[in-house]
């Protein structure tokens, strides 16, 4: 998977998360393998750790509480040098933004979260617009508002939030919450909370175009990963970039119910060896789970910033995969949806 032409979510994810400095210009990464098929496996697979990997816990249903993430807004909008407004409403008839802005369902089902939100507030004669999405404590929102910060916003980073393209702050320095003044006037107000800020910023506009699906799936290796995916329980699969000519190697990604943003590269066996790393350089292990071998690499010292969780490789059926999470999560999470890539149909 490369840091250039990638399916929405992941571009996004990987732009504000250190793959490049600005939402529609990502810099190169890590590099797809060339078209021809590599020479035969050599490498010896790291020696397996004792005992299987537990079953993942099933997640909890949903309660779409929305107070953690109220809260998290409202210090959000203070940091960004803006007035407390009224009581948050989810009567939102009449608000100047409602129009060109998705439901909260709307936000939630494209990010591939459990839980959405849509409401308005007042602030004097000002109006103000959020849209959320989350799924427990991992979150995206974004705030449209007609009222400006009390001191104009720094020019740190440029984002593009489909209605024009600003400089703005960062509110924070993990640079999870961004904060910038259209040429119009009117201030947008970006987070999220171990998602991707990117996607927050793209997913909001009741029309936005193409809604990403797999109709475009031509190898052989695409179509097993849709299936296997979707059997998975995986949400938002989607081709994450088109096969390179020749090759026979798909790029896949997808949501986990949890709300990870994954990637997966899958082809035929032989194609790949997936007990070698591809983007890691850390130390590397071997999990078992349900008796397939599954190489888990971490991240090295010289790591890109997206690569925050580890890189795995495993056989299914009869394709190689590797699964990668970039700039979200963490390695547990990941071992979670490979085992339930595993105990699919297909994998077996």
């Amino acid at each position: 998977m490369r840091c250039g032409m990638v399916g929405p979510l992941v571009a996004l994810a990987l732009v504000l998360a250190g793959c490049a400095g600005q939402v529609d210009a990502p810099a190169d990464g890590p590099t797809t393998p060339p078209a021809s098929a590599p020479p035969a496996l050599t490498a010896p697979a790291p020696p397996a750790t004792a005992g299987p990997t537990p079953p993942p816990t099933p997640a909890p249903a949903a309660t779409c509480d929305d107070t953690i993430v109220l809260a998290t807004v409202e210090a959000a909008l203070a940091a960004a040098r803006l007035a407390a407004g009224d009581a948050w409403s989810t009567d939102v008839a009449g608000n100047r933004f409602v129009e060109r802005t998705t439901t909260g369902d709307g936000y939630a089902r494209r990010l591939g979260l459990d839980c959405g939100l849509l409401v308005a507030a007042a602030v004097d004669d000002d109006e103000r617009l959020l849209v959320a999405a989350w799924t427990d404590t991992r979150a995206a929102w974004l705030v449209q508002t007609s009222d400006s910060p009390t001191t104009p916003y720094g020019a740190e980073a440029t984002v593009d939030v489909l209605v024009g393209a600003t400089e703005g702050e960062w509110l924070d320095d993990a640079r999870t919450t961004w904060a910038g003044t259209l040429d119009s006037g009117e201030t947008f107000v970006v987070g999220h909370v171990g998602f991707s800020l990117g996607a927050a910023a793209k997913d909001w506009l009741a029309d936005r175009g193409h809604d990403g699906g797999t109709d475009d799936a031509l190898l052989a290796a695409e179509r097993h990963g849709i299936a296997v995916l979707e059997a998975a329980g995986m949400r938002q699969v989607d081709i994450a970039e088109p096969a390179e000519l020749g090759s026979e190697e798909g790029h896949l990604q997808f949501v986990s119910p949890n709300g990870q943003i994954s990637v997966a590269d899958v082809a035929p066996t032989g194609w790949f060896d997936p007990t070698v790393p591809r983007y890691h350089d850390g130390p590397t292990r071997v999990e078992l789970i349900d008796g397939t071998e599954v190489r888990v690499t971490e991240p090295g010292d010289d790591a890109p910033p997206w690569s925050i969780a580890a890189e795995l490789g495993f056989a299914c059926g009869d394709f190689v995969w590797l699964l990668q999470p970039p700039g979200n999560g963490t390695t547990d999470e990941l071992l979670a949806t490979a085992t339930a890539i595993l105990r699919t149909a297909a994998c077996r």
